[in-house]
């Protein structure tokens, strides 16, 4: 009986006992979590994940959700946001995030852990962690991302996952979205470099989508409209105002006859499609025609921001490369064009900048202890010499309390003899058209001789922000950046004295700075600018083609009037070579130089980017650190900007904090330039004509020409820099050459296979400025509407002065010297002209 009894007894205590062991369930549950993009990720850009929570008790839950991210200093980042959930209900939330380094480096297609945490708010208790995996995308490679809600049959677009023939696009990731992933911040859209949507009608986007996705576009983002029975809907709304085109209808096709408009010589190529796909047809209000097909568009482009907007009207599976036909290569050079001031890299120019301006970085911890331990040591020292020399044998017991209290008085005493609290800010305004700004800024505070605590914030719902210039200490921990519905913010930081703290913000707002426009008339350039700013828009210039002319002031709240000649000509805008160094010999050097270091390969510009007679020198470093530098892929010589530099900034991330300030911002902004109606006459600057060089001696990628010893031969084609057609042509060139010992002749340059070129002018031994003019330029035009001129640069025998009486050789003929080098510095072609 004793045994049956002790195993009902187990089997009365095993479960009480399991029971207490038992940890209850929380009410709060991740239920789901998702990226934008199938959790294709870029390292160090900024993302959007999409989380679900629930709460499934009886009462009110404060919930916080969040993910760690591996930043290359070696700590962390923790992204988290806060939610409030009724009893027995569910909510969608999205989380800002920038992913770091992933754990274990990942190749191609390789996925990386990213962890994610559940806390309660009320008591800080981790409820629940899971883990996620995110792609990263190569840096090298072309993120292509799809969104279609209503697919068209047969359509397909898995030929773009294997490299485009003749393409730049290079490596191409394809990934797709749904309706319900697709963001509600500009920044969701940045892990991708071209977006593709279609299927998909207007109603069935939220306006928060929309407009996030043309803020994206705006910032330099490249998005694709497809063909499809929905596309006349969406082109109703705002993306097709965006895009300045209208559809029409729609019916099928099954085969193309396209043309490309931008080469208006090459022959239609036919395009059979596999199967019937539908084609919207479309008409281009405010849109360039690319290509089209038997007199309808097929595809059109509107620059809109820093980027662009295509609009096709037949799927993407019609764009597969077949024959001749391949897009891909204009729709590479498109959404790869930079603008004027390269924004994007910004921070490390504008941080460095704020560095010169922000004042001295306060003490680390160690350097009081580090004083007192010195003047203790040195006092022990002392005391022990007295002690050895029997001089003062107990003085130094005195020695020690005294330099105690000394090094504590002169360490008090120094700190009230800090600078006073502060905050330094360096900041770049680019205009990205419709009165859309992009702000970003760089700020340093300096707390001054007093501990201090803020909180810094982005200060506007679609903003990031980001703490920068940690100290080593600091760099090994958990930085938090939270989301909220006023955008992102950095929890509240205690500063030491003295000690200085940097930060990051960068958004996008709807806020004009500077408005007006210009237009062409005979003398030049004119009209007026408005700057809306509270602050005067100081030693602004303008910048187009290469070129900056001088502007002036713009005050602030006012109209100032304008007029631009080539007299206001500053200078022009060059790349200057990266330096090398010279290789040693011996095994493994190069035959003519080495690379570059990293310091010496970061992008400069040479010019003048500032109106003011003694310009600032950080100001102007600034800028020309910021300039694209162009390539044979991009080019920054189109559009008219305004550089100039106001006192304040669009953004303060300590709102709380009333302190000194102090700082510049950049202002880029984008200028319209307008021709009058047909039959106005125009004079057009150099800046406002595009020259195509074609010269032996040109180096076209850092826009100069190259000293040479030999003879060559120059062509120029000038024509306006907009779409326009001017007739009645006259032409005024300015030639800044040096040939001491050459002969330099201008010839004009008519449109026949076999020209007779028409002399223009001869001059020998050129130093300086030439100016001529060409009144009958029309006898020069090409196909394309471009007046067309040559210098030819000889060595030809030259005709020496009389040498008098008694000379037997009163024409004596003589060659240049061998090896003699000569240079172009300048070529600037000017127009007149009538608007056809």
């Amino acid at each position: 009986m004793t045994r049956k009894w002790f195993f009902f007894a187990c089997f009365l205590v095993l479960p009480a006992g399991s029971s207490l062991w038992a940890q209850p369930k929380d009410s709060l549950k991740f239920q789901s979590g998702w990226g934008v993009f199938l959790n294709n990720v870029r390292q160090d850009v900024w993302s959007q994940w999409n989380v679900k929570l629930s709460n499934q008790g009886d009462s009110v839950r404060r919930a916080r959700v969040g993910c760690f991210t591996q930043r290359p200093d070696g700590g962390q980042d923790a992204y988290t946001r806060e939610v409030t959930l009724p009893e027995y209900s569910s909510r969608e939330m999205s989380l800002a995030f920038q992913p770091g380094v992933p754990k274990k480096d990942p190749k191609r297609g390789q996925g990386a852990e990213q962890r994610y945490v559940l806390w309660d708010s009320d008591t800080g208790q981790q409820v629940q962690t899971t883990t996620g995996i995110l792609t990263y995308v190569p840096p090298e490679a072309t993120a292509i991302g799809i969104s279609q809600i209503h697919r068209v049959e047969h359509d397909e677009s898995s030929y773009l996952k294997s490299s485009l023939p003749r393409s730049p696009l290079g490596q191409v990731q394809l990934t797709m979205a749904t309706l319900a992933n697709l963001p509600d911040r500009w920044y969701g859209y940045s892990q991708v470099k071209i977006f593709a949507l279609g299927g998909v009608t207007s109603s069935e986007l939220r306006a928060t989508q929309i407009e996030a996705i043309l803020q994206w576009v705006r910032g330099g983002g490249c998005l694709m409209l497809l063909g499809g029975e929905e596309l006349p809907d969406l082109l109703n709304g705002p993306l097709g105002q965006a895009a300045g085109v209208r559809a029409l209808g729609v019916h099928y096709i099954d085969s193309l006859n396209v043309r490309q408009l931008t080469k208006p010589s090459d022959k239609p190529i036919p395009v059979t499609l596999p199967w019937p796909l539908p084609m919207a047809e479309l008409y281009a209000l405010d849109a360039e025609v690319l290509y089209e097909s038997d007199g309808l568009p097929v595809l059109t482009l509107r620059r809109l921001g820093e980027g662009c907007i295509l609009t096709s009207a037949v799927p993407i599976g019609a764009y597969k490369p077949r024959g001749d036909f391949n897009i891909w290569p204009d729709v590479a050079k498109i959404q790869d064009a930079k603008p004027a001031i390269d924004s994007r890299a910004f921070l490390d120019p504008g941080w460095a900048t704020l560095q010169q301006i922000a004042g001295r970085r306060g003490p680390e911890r160690f350097v009081p202890a580090g004083i007192l331990a010195v003047l203790l040591g040195g006092v022990v020292v002392l005391g022990t010499i007295l002690r050895l020399v029997r001089r003062g044998e107990w003085l130094w017991i005195l020695l020690v309390p005294l330099g105690l209290a000394v090094s504590v008085g002169l360490f008090h005493y120094s700190r009230q003899l800090g600078d006073p609290q502060r905050l330094s800010h360096i900041s770049l305004l680019t205009g990205l058209g419709e009165d859309q700004v992009r702000v970003q800024e760089a700020f340093a505070y300096f707390s001054g001789p007093e501990v201090r605590t803020v909180s810094p914030s982005s200060g506007n719902p679609a903003g990031l922000i980001r703490e920068l210039g940690r100290s080593t200490a600091a760099a090994m921990n958990v930085t938090e950046i939270r989301t909220t519905a006023l955008g992102t913010e950095l929890p509240e930081q205690r500063i030491e004295p003295n000690d200085t703290r940097g930060f990051y913000t960068r958004t996008i707002l709807p806020v004009p700075i500077v408005k007006g426009s210009l237009r062409f008339d005979e003398t030049g350039l004119v009209g007026e600018l408005t700057n809306h700013l509270p602050d005067d828009i100081e030693d602004a210039v303008l910048m187009v083609n290469y070129r900056t002319y001088r502007l002036g002031t713009l005050p602030a709240d006012q109209s100032t009037p304008i007029r631009i000649g080539n007299d206001d000509l500053l200078g022009m805008v060059r790349f200057p070579m990266p330096k090398t160094t010279g290789a040693k010999p011996g095994r493994g050097a190069k035959s003519k130089s080495e690379e570059p270091r990293d310091a010496e390969r970061t992008p400069s510009a040479e010019g003048e980017f500032s109106s003011a007679i003694m310009p600032d020198k950080l100001q102007t470093a600034l800028v020309r650190r910021l300039i694209t530098q162009p390539d044979f892929q991009t080019d920054i010589s189109g559009g008219t900007r305004l550089i100039g530099y106001a006192a304040s900034g669009g953004l303060n991330p300590l709102r709380e904090i009333d302190s000194q300030k102090q700082g510049w911002s950049v202002v880029n902004w984008p200028i319209p330039v307008t021709y009058p109606p047909t039959g106005g006459k125009v004079f057009l600057p150099a800046g406002w004509v595009n020259l195509d060089i074609r010269a032996m001696n040109w180096d076209a990628r850092h826009k100069r020409f190259i000293e040479v010893t030999r003879d060559a031969k120059v062509i120029l084609a000038a024509g306006p820099s907009e779409k326009a057609w001017l007739e009645d042509l006259s032409a005024e060139i300015v030639i800044d050459v040096r040939a001491i010992d050459y002969r330099l002749e201008v010839q004009g340059v008519p449109p026949r296979k076999n020209p007779e070129f028409v002399s223009l002018g001869v001059y020998d031994r050129p130093n300086g400025e030439i100016r001529l003019s060409v009144p009958d330029a029309d006898r020069f035009r090409d196909a394309h509407g471009r007046v067309v001129l040559q210098l030819d640069v000889t060595r030809a025998e030259l005709d020496l002065p009389d040498l008098g009486a008694g000379s037997n050789n009163t024409k004596l003929k003589t060659s240049t010297v061998a090896g003699a080098p000569w240079l172009l510095r300048r070529v600037d072609v000017s127009l007149k002209g009538t608007v056809r």
